[in-house]
């Protein structure tokens, strides 16, 4: 097998462990499942590519601009604030909300902007910086999504905040004995959800051309790579998303890109056939 694949499974890898962190913190911390994950994480490629084509200048495009920027304040005013006070139907609005959500965006992308295809790769050319030159910008992209994930993972396992959405992941009502504020836990965990998100939102825009179709497509990748972790850990949901991404690059190579897109699906019906959907067990480690 070609060493590209591998070098493209890390690329991909690299993204996929920052989409599905976002989506996992929201889920082990919260319990909340965001079905509107890809969307959100299209909402700022889809914004600076339409600022970029000067998309924005009628009412129908700005109605959606506003719409973009509601639905994250709207998810945590609807469903983690009413998480933290313990309502249990809370859960099931970022259900309902992220369905419109991706609606509302695979709808936005093929109305605003041109042909319906978000591309950045050429804003990768604009940076002057002498690294650029002699490093791939591919590489390089994937180097600082690496290095994201690493700065979160020492976050998580040294600082006093992590160590407090550690032992949130592990029992909240121990927690709010031993007088820490919950609440400011959920805010920081719903921030580092939506910057992880808009940041491998980013990437993954600057590296490959985005459709309407890729909304959905982002959203289940990132539910098998969190559905598949054991415990939640950061460890477990990198290794998974690099294998993920192998597994699609060497499928890709023998069968086809076709048999490619076909593999999130199929595994999502195993994964809940073999695993029912439950929440993700609970570890320090």
């Amino acid at each position: 097998m070609p060493v590209s694949l591998f070098i493209d499974a890390m690329i991909l890898g690299g993204i996929y462990s920052l989409s599905s962190l976002s989506l996992g913190i929201l889920l082990g911390i919260i319990g909340l499942v965001n079905l509107g994950h890809g969307a959100w994480l299209l909402t700022v490629p889809l914004v600076v590519s339409g600022l970029i084509n000067h998309s924005f200048t009628g009412l129908e495009p700005f109605l959606y601009l506003i719409v973009l920027c509601l639905f994250p304040i709207c998810l945590w005013y609807f469903s983690a604030v009413p998480a933290h006070k313990g309502s249990q139907s809370a859960l099931l609005y970022p259900i309902v909300m992220g369905v419109g959500f991706i609606s509302i965006v695979q709808d936005g992308i093929s109305k605003i902007i041109p042909g319906g295809i978000i591309e950045l790769a050429h804003l990768k050319t604009g940076l002057n910086l002498p690294i650029v030159g002699m490093v791939s910008p591919k590489i390089l992209i994937t180097v600082i999504t690496y290095l994201l994930y690493f700065v979160m993972f020492l976050f998580l396992k040294s600082s006093k905040l992590g160590l407090a959405i550690r032992a949130m992941s592990i029992d909240q009502n121990t927690c709010n004995f031993l007088g820490i504020n919950t609440f400011k836990v959920y805010l920081l965990v719903f921030l580092i959800s939506s910057f992880f998100a808009y940041g491998a939102g980013i990437a993954m825009a600057l590296i490959y051309p985005l459709t309407g179709s890729s909304v959905l497509t982002i959203t289940v990748k990132s539910l098998i790579i969190v559905g598949l972790c054991k415990y939640f850990t950061s460890i477990a949901i990198v290794v998974n998303a690099i294998t993920f991404a192998l597994a699609e690059q060497i499928i890709s190579y023998f069968l086809g890109n076709g048999v490619q897109d076909l593999l999130p699906y199929f595994v999502l019906v195993i994964i809940l056939n073999i695993r029912p959907w439950r929440k993700i067990e609970k570890t320090t480690n």
